[in-house]
This record gives structure tokens, C-alpha cells and sequence, in this order.
């Protein structure tokens, strides 16, 4: 048990204490690679996303793997929620992150997250250490256990889980309690005054009967709010974000329920936020807690609802005890209990086992792993824009090159992409995307940079700028263009972060509101670099640009060739002889092509073969589906070539070591786009262009090979005989290129010099970043969420509007299959139920994630908990209360559908409906998988009845999928009161009708 601290009076007030934290530095003892999986379910303040806050806070490099953002990869066929496992992470999706990041430590955090047991042993196998988290133990043990030891290391939210983990043969379990972290606690909140209370309660109520009865009892007596979702109070709404800080600072005294749905008692989160919040936690009396803050010093402890409202009373009549508690707690918090000090303990634990005790896990994994060792290199993060992402291989090169060559440098740099396509950056090329377009997000993510990268390739121009808004596109948020592409820089600027130009080829700008833009642009960057001669110039007669502009090359002539057996490989397993000569092509669809433009080019490359000998092997730059697809146009050629069976096209996967392969054994290139030929020319390839912008120009002029530019209306027999020359001079021109290769790498070279000088800057400097904003999306957005939300309601409204109507005829219909009167059905006695109130149960206890498959208003669907071979006895059941009156005849209406059909399984699961106990329905779940509508007609001797939907194993069942298939949906439950009924003999009586 951790120190109380006594000296009371010498702490100052909580908001001092938090002033204090904002300026105290928290870093790691040594540096680890980490790979963060998880997902964050509610935002901002979600657990999983507070606990990789602090990861980074510590100056660890972590990859922020968010699988909200890549959904593909998750494979979870059971439809597992609530923590409940396994889910697994899709290897193959993710292997483009291991190859580029490389970690040490990979964590799957919470979620029933995991790996399959074949891809936890590939990654093994590959030195990666797995560390699994769980954070909703006890409850989720019935399923981690069956994966849990697919991990190297597995950590637990709760103590008493441990010895659960341990029977069952679970060895290499840790305990990693909750806590809290610096930024969490750091953050403002907007004061919302009519929020204030003396009591209040963050969390959900819904079949916690508990809570509302706890709740209600205090609200007595006290000025009590409550927020979530399932209560009983009319006023009640559930906070995220900026509003659930809010709602925490505005309540004095924060009740903590410790209990779960499972039916333990563990620490929760919740107890940290509040104290986080400058709440007093008040939460009954268990041992677990008195591990982390003491009862009557730090926190008020309780026996009954009777002793909490006396406690209660006795410190709003105190408020200066009650003040000492408040600072007692939070400083406790602040010292001992955040996520920092938690990922320190952990990684020292892991770090000690491996290196020195050698206890938890095999010998071979130990001989595997090796040692464990951090460094003492804080985490760089280098924000690289550009147009990356859209499956543009000269773009994506230039990305690869600038990694690589950065990371030479400063081996702990996070490279983060501000793209296009965030799925194509991420699970293509593996870097860590950034969501560009949203200013929000990106914020933080250029506050916390070290160094941004603006480039390479030709991203100053007006192409698009002559077709906007102009300026005014740039304070709307424009995403694309010449203004679009300018907002990360000038938030970069503002927070004074060092940024380049980073050999970038410019033009045209001829509009000439395009060029004041882009000298509004030039003159924040600390340095600008240009690839090529005519881009200098250009910039260079803009009046008004103060910066130097410094003329390099192209990042890509600092990509090394990966040799040609990737080449041979591809060849041989596409049937073409390895020993053949190929000559390169690469055409696109370019608005300036003349008409004639494909017919040209196919008689081109049919002479090419004809004369030469050669193979065509066409080379798509811009790949993947769509209108830009090089291969569109090489395909239209290759349809009125007659030499079609020397041709060949090549279908890019984004293998870029392939890629590079190939066209470092061609012998010769013929290509349309720009990376084409100085891809070429940097392996020694010759190369022939065509002239149809500037930047092809300037490229053929640096390599005093101007004469192989074709125009795009080019004559068919002079392109002939140039290829032949080229072709007769080869070896000659080749080795020319090389030595102005060479001059161009060593211009390239400066380029990434000068990117190294800043990020060490940007490392150095002391980044003065207020982290504390309470808001993280815009006011506009948040109206639009307002009126979604009143929509939803006005939707819900008809939805409930509607379903009375359907009430209404399906009561009348029954009434008429009973044979009675119409006369005491009442319109305003139909009264439709909410389902979402269910309280659910099974064989495995009181939880509902593992059986509830849906749960809205309106529906509720259930299966069996196991989910393989059920046992004769096996249940699950959702009891829904109704308030009736006795000695009154009601109509119970309800629809239900078991979607499986196949009736030669019967005798094996079986769907009841009771009222009170007593069951009026039931059906095999195998016979039926229409939707049924069912009626009872109910005289209730007491005000409060259940109905009870409830499904039971009849055996003992084969290993298959019967608990998957055992789903069953419960919907629009209604009841109709009827009046002036002579009542039957019968208390409850049914009609079926189906749909």
C-alpha cells in the first residue's frame, strides 16, 4: 500500500497541482520501437487512446495502429464486443508496418484483440515481442483465457484475475491496474455552470439495476446529475469529449460503482478520472482499492446508501475536510497512479524477465528474443506531405527515399504520411497516416512534430487554382491544391516548427493571384529546395520572395537498385525468358495527347520489336482502378499492336522493390512520366522521353540528353531511327548518364542534409505546447452533430408513430381470431416497450455481452453463450418488466425470428417465450426462419409482470457452430389494454401470425 501523504497543509490547491504537471517533464529511463493496436471506442477520453497518449508522452516511437481507421483488418466472425475475444489482427494487412517501422514491442490493447496462433508464431519467429493487454477482467476472462498465452506477455487489469489465469495453466500473466495520463488530466474544461451538483454519476445504468436504485436514493436528498445511457432520471444524457470533461468538473462528489456485470468487484477506470477531475470518489468499501488510495484520507468509502448520505452530508457541512480530501487524492494520483509510471513498470518488468530472470517464458523464446534493450533516443516525428498515397509509384518512391534516408540519420523517427489515401499510405506502404484534411485532428500532430517535409514532386502550381475559389479556399479548409496543400505548412509556421520545401518541382504559375499564394507560402518555410533549374527560376521572378531558393535533385536518385534477381523472378513466373531483352514503356492518358496519339504508338513498338528484337514490357506509374490506370492506355496500344505476342504488361501491386528491379535490368526505357526515365537514368537505363511539360524538359536538359525528347505529336519514322540510335549507342550513353547520375546524387544528398540539420532543431528545441484544448472539432461540425441527433429523434418518433400503427392492426386482427368485440380497443392505451431496458442471463452469469447479438428499443436478439457445442442446459434469457394493472385484460404483441432453417437439426436448441414464469410459446430454432408475429392475451394479478425471451440447450450438441446459429431476434414488443372485456377462462391465450 502506497504512502498517504500527511503534510496536507503544504499542498496546494488542485488546480495549482495541475498547473505544476503541465510544466514538469516526464520522460522515459530508455527509448522502445513500439507497434500500438487498438481501437477508440469513445474518443478522446477512450482508455485505450489515454493509454497510447502516454506511450508518447514518455518519448517512445509508437506507431498509432487505430483500427477504427483500417476495419479490414480485424477478423472477428463471432462478432465478439465488450472485450470479449478472441479478435483477431489480419497478419497480412500489417506487414507493410513491420517491414517500414520495424518495432520491438508490438501491444494488442484490450478488445479481445490478439493475433491467430499461426501469425502469433510468425511474428515471434521474427524476434517481435507480443504483449496483449486486457482491461476488462474478471468478466472477459471466460474467453482471453483460450488465447491469452499467445502472447509473450500478458497484463490485467485486475489483481484477483491473476490466480483465475494460473489455474488454468496461464503463466506469463501480469497485473497492470488502471490509471490515468498526464494529458487527460492536464486538459481544460469548459465551465459549464448548469452542470454543477453536489453528486454526481459518469457512467451507464443500463440493466444495472444498482445504480439507478443507488442514484434515486441520493437525489432525495441531494442536488444529484447523472450521465450515460439506461437511467431513470428524465434529464439524463451520456458526455464524450470536451463534455465529459465538463460534467466531471462541475460535480462535487462522484459515486463509483465497483461492481461488474459479471458480478465481481474490481478498480475501475472511472475512479481515476474523477480524481483527475478534482472530484471526491466516494465508492463502497473493497479491498482491491486500498492498494491505490485510502479510505476517509483520499477517498470516501461506504457500506449502504444510508452511510454514503450521511458521509455526504457530513462534507458538504465540512467543505474544508472535504478540500483536503480532493488534494490528498489528486496528488496520490499525479505521483503514483498515471499511465507513465504504469508503462515504466511494465516495460521495466518485461525488460528484467528477459534480460536477467528468464522466468515466464521458454528457453527457445528466450534464445528468439535475445535481450531487450531501449535506447537513449527519444522518439523524432517527422510530418512528410505530399501525394502520397495515390498509387502514384513516382510519388511513393520519393517517400521511400525521404524515410529511408532520414532514418539513417535518426533511426528512432516516426515517419507520418499527410496524404490522400490513408488506407493505401498505411496498409501498402506501411507509414503511419495522418488524417490530413482534418485541422483538427492534425493540430496535434504538428504541434508535437520535430520537422515537416513539404514534398517532393511538383506541388506548387495552379493546375487546380485556376478552377477554384481562389484564396478563400484556403480559410475554408480546401483539402486539395495549390491552397489546400498550404494549411499543414502555415499551422507549422504558427507553432514555430521547423519546416521545408523539400526539392520540389514547381509550375506553371501563371495566375498570378496563384503566385502571391505561393510567395505567401514560400517565405514561411525555414528552408526551400528545388529539384530542378527551371523550378529555381521560376520562384526566382516572383517579386517579394525573401528566402533562398536552393536548386537539388529529386529524392529518388538516393534509391539504391535492390539487383535483378526480383527481376528474374517475376519473368520466369510470367513465362517470359529472363535472357530476353526488354525495353520499358510507360504512356499515360495526358489531355494534350493528339487524337492519333495510341495508333501512333502501337506502329512505334511493333517497328521497336521488329528491328530490334527486343520484348515491350509495358510499366503502369499510376496504377490501381479508375481513369488514371497507366495501364488503361497500354492496353488501347497494345490492342492494335501486331506484335502482340512480344508484349507484355506489367500489373503493379505496389511492389516496389520489384518494381525497381525491373527496370535496373532493362535495357532500355521509353517512358511518358518524369520518374520514368530519371529511374532509369539513376540505374544506368537510357532513356527516351516525351516533352510534354516542363519538368521533362528540365530533367533531359540536367542530363544533356535533350536530343531522345519526343514531342506527343511525334513522327513514327524519326522515332524509329532514334531508338535505333539509342539502341546502337547504349553502352556509351549509359555510362554518360552514370557520371551526371552521380553529380545529381550528390545534389540530391544536400537536400536530406538539410533536412537533418532541422530535425536536430526541431529535437533540440524546447517545444513550449499547450496540449490542454478541451474541444477537438470544429463548431460546425458539432452543429452538424446536433441536428443529426434531433433527426434521429424526429426518425425515432415516426419509427414509434409507425409501430403503433402497426399495433393498432395487428391487435385488431388478433381480436378478430379471438372472436371478440373491437369495443374496449382504446388508442390511447397502446404502449410500445423499450427492449434496450432487458435485463439478460445465462449459464456463465449475469453478463450480457457474450449472448446479446442486438439490442436497440425496439429489438433484442440473443444466442447461447458457447458458441461451438452448448450442454443440455444451457441458456440465455432477456426479461423485460411491464407495468400492468391487475384485474385488466392487455394484448401482448411481439414479433420473432430465428433466421436458421433446417429442420433435420431439430431436438437441439429451443426458443421459449414466459409471462411471469409460465411458458405461453416455443419453438426449435431449426424449424422456421420466417418472422412471426405472436399475440397473448394477458389478465395480470399483479401490477409487475415479466415477459421472459429465453433460449435453452435440449442436449448435449456436437462440436459446430450451434451457439452462432442459435441467434434468435425479439422485436417490437407492444402491449394494448383492453376495456369492458368479459374476461375468459383462460389467464393467457396466443395467436400466431406470420409475415
Amino acid at each position: 500500500m502506497v504512502n498517504t501523504i500527511n503534510n496536507i497543509d503544504s499542498l496546494p490547491p488542485i488546480e495549482e497541482q495541475r498547473q505544476t504537471l503541465r510544466q514538469k517533464k516526464i520522460l522515459a529511463n530508455e527509448y522502445y520501437r513500439v507497434l500500438h493496436i487498438g481501437r477508440y471506442a469513445f474518443g478522446k477520453t477512450d482508455i485505450v487512446s489515454r493509454m497510447k497518449h502516454a506511450l508518447e508522452n514518455l518519448g517512445h516511437t509508437v506507431f498509432d495502429f487505430n483500427t477504427d481507421d483500417f476495419r479490414e483488418v480485424i477478423h472477428n466472425p463471432d462478432g465478439h464486443t465488450g472485450g470479449f475475444g478472441p479478435i483477431e489482427i489480419k497478419l497480412e494487412y500489417i506487414k507493410p508496418v513491420l517491414e517500414q517501422f520495424d518495432p520491438q514491442i508490438i501491444l494488442c490493447n484490450a478488445g479481445g484483440y490478439t493475433f491467430s496462433e499461426e501469425d502469433s508464431q510468425w511474428l515471434k519467429d521474427r524476434g517481435f515481442i507480443l504483449v496483449g493487454i486486457t482491461l476488462s477482467d474478471p468478466d472477459v476472462f471466460v474467453s482471453t483465457k483460450k488465447f491469452a498465452h499467445r502472447f509473450d506477455y500478458h497484463v490485467t487489469n485486475a489483481i484477483e484475475a491473476i490466480k483465475m489465469y494460473e489455474d488454468v495453466g496461464i503463466t506469463n500473466t501480469m497485473h497492470f491496474p488502471f490509471a490515468i495520463d498526464r494529458t487527460f488530466i492536464e486538459t481544460e474544461a469548459i465551465e459549464r455552470k448548469d452542470w454543477n451538483a453536489d453528486v454526481i454519476c459518469i457512467g451507464n445504468a443500463t440493466n444495472r439495476e444498482d445504480r439507478n436504485k443507488m442514484m434515486k436514493y441520493l437525489d432525495q436528498y441531494f442536488d444529484v446529475k447523472v450521465y450515460g445511457t439506461g437511467w431513470d432520471f428524465p434529464d439524463s444524457f451520456p458526455v464524450s469529449g470536451e463534455d465529459f470533461y465538463s460534467a466531471a468538473r462541475a460535480g462535487k462528489f462522484h459515486i463509483n460503482f465497483p461492481g461488474t456485470r459479471a458480478g465481481y468487484t474490481n478498480l475501475k477506470i472511472g475512479v481515476f478520472e474523477s480524481i483527475a477531475n478534482g472530484g471526491i470518489l466516494c465508492t463502497e468499501y473493497f479491498d482491491e482499492m486500498e492498494l491505490f488510495f485510502e479510505y476517509g484520507k483520499e477517498i470516501i468509502g461506504y457500506k449502504d446508501a444510508e452511510d454514503l448520505k450521511e458521509k455526504l452530508e457530513y462534507y458538504l457541512e465540512h467543505p474544508e475536510e472535504a478540500e483536503q480530501m480532493r488534494r490528498r487524492a489528486f496528488y496520490k494520483l499525479v505521483h503514483h497512479h498515471m499511465w507513465e509510471s504504469r508503462w515504466e513498470d511494465l516495460f521495466a518488468q518485461i525488460k528484467q524477465d528477459i534480460n536477467v530472470d528468464r522466468k515466464k517464458l521458454t528457453k527457445k523464446r528466450y534464445e528468439e528474443i535475445g535481450e531487450l534493450h531501449g535506447t537513449k533516443e527519444r522518439a523524432a516525428k517527422v510530418i512528410v506531405q505530399g501525394y502520397y498515397g495515390a498509387l502514384n509509384t513516382g510519388d511513393d518512391l520519393i517517400l521511400e527515399s525521404i524515410s529511408n534516408n532520414i532514418k539513417k540519420n535518426h533511426p528512432n523517427t516516426v515517419v507520418m504520411v499527410a496524404g490522400f489515401n490513408r488506407r493505401n499510405i498505411t496498409l501498402r506502404q506501411g507509414y503511419y497516416s495522418l488524417p490530413r484534411t482534418d485541422v483538427y485532428r492534425m493540430e496535434k500532430f504538428i504541434k508535437e512534430a520535430d520537422l515537416l517535409i513539404y514534398g517532393g514532386g511538383g506541388l506548387l502550381n495552379d493546375y487546380s487554382f485556376n478552377n477554384s475559389a481562389g484564396v478563400a479556399d484556403f480559410f475554408d479548409s480546401f483539402p486539395v491544391g495549390l491552397t489546400g496543400m498550404g494549411i499543414i505548412p502555415t499551422m507549422a509556421n504558427i507553432h514555430e516548427v521547423p519546416r521545408m520545401y523539400f526539392a520540389l518541382g514547381v509550375g506553371p504559375l501563371r495566375n498570378p493571384e496563384a503566385r502571391k499564394f505561393a510567395k505567401f507560402l514560400v517565405n514561411q518555410m525555414s528552408v526551400v529546395t528545388v529539384r530542378d533549374q527551371y523550378s529555381k527560376d521560376l520562384l526566382e521572378s516572383i517579386d517579394g520572395i525573401n528566402n533562398e531558393v536552393i536548386k537539388t535533385s529529386d529524392p529518388t536518385y538516393m534509391l539504391d537498385y535492390p539487383g535483378t534477381d526480383l527481376a528474374d523472378k517475376y519473368l520466369e513466373k510470367n513465362n517470359i525468358n529472363p535472357n530476353e531483352k526488354l525495353v520499358l514503356v510507360t504512356l499515360r492518358e495526358w489531355k494534350g495527347n493528339p487524337i492519333d496519339f495510341e495508333e501512333k504508338m502501337a506502329k512505334y513498338l511493333d517497328a521497336i520489336i521488329s528491328q530490334s528484337g527486343y520484348s515491350v514490357l509495358f510499366l503502369p506509374y499510376q496504377f490501381g482502378t479508375g481513369n488514371s490506370d497507366d495501364n488503361r492506355i497500354h492496353r488501347k496500344v497494345l490492342d492494335s499492336m501486331t506484335k502482340k505476342d512480344k508484349t507484355y504488361i506489367y500489373e503493379h501491386e505496389g511492389d516496389y522493390e520489384e518494381f525497381l528491379s525491373l527496370i535496373g535490368k532493362a535495357e532500355l526505357v521509353i517512358s511518358m512520366r518524369l520518374h520514368g526515365s530519371i529511374l532509369a537514368n539513376r540505374f544506368g537505363v537510357p532513356s527516351i522521353g516525351f516533352n510534354y511539360d516542363n519538368k521533362v524538359l528540365a530533367h533531359y536538359q540536367n542530363m544533356n540528353m535533350t536530343k531522345y525528347l519526343l514531342d506527343l505529336d511525334f513522327d513514327t519514322d524519326y522515332a524509329v531511327n532514334l531508338f535505333a540510335e539509342l539502341k546502337l549507342n547504349r553502352d556509351y550513353i549509359s555510362k554518360e548518364i552514370t557520371e551526371y547520375v552521380f553529380r545529381e546524387r550528390e545534389e540530391s544528398s544536400k537536400t536530406f542534409n538539410y533536412a537533418v540539420e532541422l530535425l536536430k532543431d526541431g529535437i533540440r528545441k524546447e517545444k513550449n505546447i499547450y496540449r490542454h484544448y478541451p474541444r477537438e472539432e470544429s463548431l460546425r461540425e458539432m452543429r452538424v452533430k446536433t441536428l443529426n441527433k434531433e433527426l434521429r429523434e424526429l426518425k425515432e418518433q415516426k419509427r414509434d408513430l409507425f409501430l403503433r400503427l402497426r399495433t393498432l392492426n395487428n391487435t385488431v386482427g388478433n381480436l378478430r381470431n379471438m372472436k371478440k368485440s373491437l369495443n374496449g380497443l382504446n388508442l390511447d392505451h397502446i404502449q410500445t416497450l423499450d427492449l434496450s431496458n432487458a435485463k439478460f442471463e445465462s449459464e456463465i452469469g449475469k453478463s450480457s455481452e457474450e449472448i446479446v447479438v442486438a439490442l436497440t428499443k425496439n429489438k433484442l436478439g440473443i444466442r447461447l453463450s458457447d458458441l461451438d457445442a452448448p450442454k443440455k442446459g444451457d441458456f440465455s434469457s432477456a426479461k423485460v418488466n411491464l407495468d400492468l394493472e391487475p384485474g385488466n385484460e392487455y394484448i401482448l404483441n411481439v414479433d420473432v425470428q430465428s433466421p436458421y432453417y433446417n429442420p433435420k437439426n431439430t431436438g437441439r436448441i429451443k426458443y421459449f417465450i414466459l409471462i411471469d414464469g409460465k411458458k405461453v410459446y416455443s419453438k426449435d430454432i431449426a424449424v422456421e426462419e420466417k418472422q412471426k408475429q405472436l399475440a397473448f392475451k394477458v389478465y395480470p394479478k399483479k401490477q409487475n409482470v415479466v415477459i421472459e425471451f429465453k433460449l435453452e440447450a435440449l442436449k448435449n450438441c456436437e462440436n459446430w457452430s450451434w451457439g452462432r446459429v442459435s441467434k434468435t431476434y425479439f422485436s417490437n414488443l407492444s402491449v394494448v389494454k383492453m376495456e369492458n372485456i368479459k374476461r375468459s377462462k383462460n389467464v393467457f391465450k396466443r395467436t400466431i401470425r406470420k409475415h
